[in-house]
């Protein structure tokens, strides 16, 4: 039997190439598999940020040192929840509630110098809080310890219209919240997504935006480097320009245009 001249030895299929035409040419099998290795990288990472929460770990998604919506989500998250617990010391509000107070570590000692007892504190303040963000804290803190609340309301909290609310749902402000927060959210016309208890599920927006800081934290671990640290006092001992303490002032009297408009 002759061999086939069209057939020269380049045109013979190889195993590699056998392999690569598998990979890149659709079927079933292949969409199957596809499917499947993405189902499993999903369960994967829900897992992941399951862990990450429940075991104190969620600052991982921390962008960086002033990312307080990651710490205080990382923060309350992480709060052990036993009678023979210390007492808890919760402060919640937006950034000047946050720079109006020392570290927790300073606060913590200060209160044990002035009182005898240690008690655990907590900052889960973050920039311009709204009030349903300070609901959705309150609900997801201890129940079976003393916990007493700092709440820190300013003219901020009332100049939040329904739309700026909304924005905040959208882009999954915190990656908190609960059912009373979330029946007051509906009562006023929010979509404040699902609640459904597992944070991926629920929170997926914030976790995804996060995915860049959690490659480079885990590098940071791997390479025994120190791990992101929350920056509590971002405001405290700075000096602005003139020029920013105009803008600053331009956006508080913007605010409080706001919160007359809210109001009414």
């Amino acid at each position: 039997m002759k061999a086939n001249p069209d057939l020269s030895a380049s045109s013979r299929p190889t195993v590699s190439g056998a392999f690569i035409a598998a990979l890149t040419t659709p079927g079933k099998l292949s969409v199957i598999v596809t499917a499947a290795v993405a189902a499993g990288l999903c369960l994967a990472f829900a897992v992941f940020v399951q862990w990450a929460e429940t075991s104190g770990h969620a600052d991982l998604f921390a962008n960086d040192p002033i990312d307080h919506n990651a710490f205080a989500s990382a923060d309350v998250a992480a709060l052990s929840d036993r009678p023979d617990d210390p007492p808890l010391l919760a402060i919640i509000g937006a950034s000047v509630t946050r720079s109006s107070f020392g570290t927790t570590a300073e606060i913590a000692d200060a209160l044990a110098a002035r009182t005898g007892q240690r008690a655990e504190v907590v900052n889960l303040c973050t920039g311009r809080q709204p009030i349903l963000s300070h609901i959705a804290l309150i609900e997801n803190l201890p129940r079976q310890r003393p916990v007493t609340i700092v709440l820190g309301i300013g003219p901020s909290r009332f100049s939040i219209d329904r739309a700026n609310l909304q924005e905040l749902y959208d882009g999954d402000y915190l990656a908190v919240s609960g059912p009373v927060e979330q029946a007051l959210a509906r009562q006023i016309g929010l979509d404040p997504g699902l609640n459904t208890g597992i944070s991926l599920v629920d929170h997926g927006i914030f976790y995804a935006g996060r995915t860049t800081a959690l490659v480079k934290n885990l590098g940071r671990l791997l390479l025994h480097r120190p791990p992101v640290r929350h920056n509590e006092e971002q405001y405290v001992g700075r000096r602005l320009p003139p020029d920013q303490f105009r803008d600053h002032a331009a956006i508080v009297a913007a605010r409080f245009e706001n919160a007359d408009a809210t109001i009414a």
